[in-house]
């Protein structure tokens, strides 16, 4: 079992001089984008309330995630509404996400619709979270609009942008001699840090964390 070299006292009495340690977190962020292409949208519309077509699978921020759209809205109260979700696939909890739900038509040149960057915290209790009245339904079916369908073959487009943080977490170690011969099994500990929806921390074992790690 390992133990963390905390005491200010040695086994013998004497005064111990512990290493200066330093934590320092550097974060950053990127973005996943994944298009969902949505062929013939006239012939979705009348599927069902309730009823969705899914993309396929992307990974973002380290998860995975998949857009719902539903053609005829996700309940009765979207009545005239097309509505569209993010879904988050996991396991975890308390997975907070940054992103961006838009709608193009005309093979992703001309947009329909854009709710702006949203933030939100997923789980697997409540996987999904979107805009029950994402889009009017007379706007991807009315003759005027026949134009944005890609000359009426309902091609549209649904784009999720996902920003997550990145996090490179620096423990550096000053006086390494003065830790050598501190024991096997014990460490030094950095500051918790965040990544990824979780807290970590780094744990470094100058003579080895069990017996089959000497020299």
């Amino acid at each position: 079992m390992a133990h963390d070299w905390t005491s200010a006292d040695n086994d013998h009495g004497e005064s111990l001089v512990l290493p200066e340690t330093t934590s320092r977190c550097i974060t950053g962020s990127v973005t996943a984008t994944h298009n969902f292409e949505v062929a013939s949208y006239p012939l979705l519309e009348g599927m069902g309330v309730g009823k969705c077509v899914s993309s396929s699978n992307f990974s973002a921020g380290g998860h995975d995630w998949c857009i719902r759209f539903f053609p005829d809205g996700v309940t009765e109260h979207c009545a005239g509404n097309a509505s569209v979700y993010l879904c988050y696939l996991g396991q975890a909890n308390h997975v907070r996400a940054k992103f961006t739900l838009t709608m193009l038509e005309k093979q992703g040149k001309v947009q329909v619709t854009d709710k702006g960057r949203q933030e939100h915290e997923f789980s697997r209790v409540h996987p999904d979270w979107g805009f029950p009245k994402f889009v009017e339904k007379s706007r991807l079916l009315e003759p005027s609009s026949s134009s944005l369908l890609d000359g009426g073959s309902g091609y549209l487009t649904i784009r999720c942008a996902a920003e997550s943080a990145t996090a490179a977490h620096n423990f550096e170690v000053a006086s390494y001699p003065l830790l050598d011969g501190m024991g096997v099994g014990r460490y030094v500990s950095s500051t918790t840090f965040g990544a990824g929806g979780y807290n970590w921390c780094i744990l470094f074992y100058p003579d080895g964390s069990g017996g089959d790690c000497a020299g």
